[in-house]
């Protein structure tokens, strides 16, 4: 028997509540009922904001907290949840996560804290948290504020102690910044020291030995060697020098120290901040340019500052005069960013130089090997030939559209396999309409039963309720139909679309122009491999027969 069935066979008043009254929803799983039960399974949540030695005694102290606490008020301590995470953002702590699944499957009941804090420094994000444990028929014990959700029906006092927290951290948070910002100040650091620095005992940054050293061999490579960041990134790979977290050196990485002035022995600090977005996500946003902390002379610099504003100039130079400057990122040649190198899977973008004759252009595709992976030589490839194979292979490939009797079949096909494939649900909504149709008489007649007395009072209100039940279904599911088969119409023209535009982009490919040669290969194209020799290996968006 089952929970509704359940509910049809209570009595109220001497009335019997059947399943048509009470309709067919979930039942309520009510928290308040577990009220004074011992034995209940619950799960200790533990969190602290970092992993610094300091905190493992907070943690241990918690968990004998909680462990204490439940032996003591005869719960089940099923597991213990450690979040190592600010408070400021739920949503980013996985054994949280982790939790509610647990509540979901029934694991546990319930959730017991040393207090809202360590649930959640934030109001809505502990609004949300109690919320979803009700909606589970599970509750949220915080045993410093003595609070039980199962005792709080209109979340006052919840609210209250989330609030208290949301504003003990924001003055906790505001104490913290104001230090920070007076060791800025005096040249000391806050952060992550950059690369070719390590903290000294003052806290100010010293040269790291073997990193400044690497800085200067990057330094000298590229004002000496004139080496441009990719050489730059693959001779330091290939000599086996790690990057700055142990991994391998990239392009952008380079940049970043080239472009660094903290290199001169500046110290910068408070450039940006993190917000929290109305989807509770963190943003990074960059600071007003008075609030910024720039500290000359904070600790001995790793490079001259005429060195550093030529290696600037040099890369200001660089962006203007590098052939690579001319690459259309926008789809000013037919393949830019369809054509992929074959050796390390990045895109090759269209690229103009000119000949030893300065009146000559010569036009390629150019593998930049910006992700650091392609090897050498460059990959480059001429662009008409390129060009012509592709796209001659293209309209060959498509060719077969253009025929009149194929073209027609292909179409037709769509249309039966829409068509036909919906036949039983077109069938059944009408069947629903025609039902919905009667209901609403039935309803009439019953009305007109009650006003010429055939029926009482107590008999037409029943059978009216039982009516009204039948019709709300009925148009429920008349709403779900038509929802599907009007979806399917759109995408039957959606295809008949395509068709029209395959035809008329196919009748005489040679003369299409970029623009369309570039929106018949999106249609038709997901990606080209170049191999050597100008070969391509083209992969359609469709099965290719």
């Amino acid at each position: 028997m089952s929970k509704n069935d359940e509910i049809g066979e209570s009595i109220a008043d001497g009335l019997t509540i059947g399943p048509r009254q009470a309709g067919r929803h979930p039942v309520l799983a009510d928290a308040r009922q577990t009220l004074g039960q011992s034995g209940l399974a619950v799960g200790g949540y533990v969190r602290v904001s970092t992993a610094k030695e300091g905190q493992r005694s907070s943690i241990a102290n918690q968990e004998k907290y909680l462990r204490e606490w439940c032996d003591v008020h005869g719960y089940r301590l099923h597991r213990m949840y450690l979040d190592v995470k600010s408070g400021e953002f739920a949503r980013l702590r996985s054994e949280l996560q982790q939790m509610l699944t647990d509540i979901s499957e029934k694991r546990i009941t319930g959730v017991v804290t040393k207090e809202i804090a360590r649930s959640s420094r934030d109001v809505m994000d502990t609004l949300e948290l109690k919320r979803r444990l009700h909606d589970q028929g599970a509750f949220l014990v915080s045993i410093r504020e003595n609070y039980d959700s199962r005792t709080d029906d209109d979340e006052f006092l919840l609210i209250l102690h989330a609030a208290l927290a949301q504003k003990e951290r924001k003055t906790t948070g505001a104490r913290v910044k104001v230090t920070q910002l007076l060791k800025a100040r005096e040249g000391r650091g806050n952060v992550p020291p950059p690369y070719g620095y390590r903290y000294g005992h003052d806290g100010r940054y010293v040269p790291d030995p073997a990193e400044a050293k690497v800085y200067r061999q990057i330094v000298d490579l590229f004002l000496g060697s004139r080496y441009g960041r990719t050489r730059i990134a693959r001779f330091l790979n290939t000599h086996g020098i790690p990057g700055p977290r142990g991994g391998t050196w990239i392009t952008s990485t380079i940049k970043v120290i080239l472009e660094n002035p903290v290199y001169l022995g500046f110290l910068i600090y408070n450039t940006t901040t993190l917000i929290r977005t109305a989807g509770g996500e963190r943003k990074r946003m960059v600071r007003p340019r008075e609030e910024w902390i720039v500290v000359p002379d904070a600790h001995p610099p790793l490079i001259t500052r005429d060195d550093f504003d030529l290696i600037q100039e040099i890369m200001r130079q660089r962006r203007e005069r590098d052939p690579r400057a001319t690459c259309s990122f926008a789809p000013k040649y037919l393949l830019s960013g369809f054509l992929l190198c074959s050796v390390c899977g990045g895109k090759m973008y269209g690229t103009v130089i000119r000949g030893k004759q300065r009146e000559c252009r010569i036009y390629r595709y150019v593998c930049q090997g910006k992700n650091g992976r392609c090897s050498l030589p460059m990959k480059y490839y001429k662009m008409d030939t390129v060009d012509q194979h592709v796209f001659s292979e293209v309209a060959r490939t498509l060719q077969a559209l253009v025929e009149p009797a194929a073209l027609a079949d292909f179409v037709q096909q769509r249309r039966d396999s829409f068509a036909g494939g919906m036949q039983k649900e077109r069938e059944e909504r009408a069947r629903l309409q025609g039902q919905i149709a009667a209901n609403e008489k039935a309803q009439r007649r019953q009305q007109i039963a009650y006003e010429t007395e055939a029926i009482d009072l107590h008999a037409f209100k029943r059978r009216l309720d039982e009516l009204r039940w039948e019709e709300r279904n009925l148009r429920e599911r008349l709403k779900a139909f038509n929802r599907k088969l009007s979806r399917i119409d759109q995408e039957q023209e959606v295809i008949a679309a395509l068709v029209r535009k395959m035809a008329n982009y196919l009748e005489h490919p040679e003369q299409l122009g970029l623009a369309r040669k570039r929106s018949l290969l999106e249609l038709a194209v997901e990606r080209i491999e170049a191999h050597g020799e100008h070969a391509c290996k083209i992969t359609w968006t469709f099965p290719d027969s």
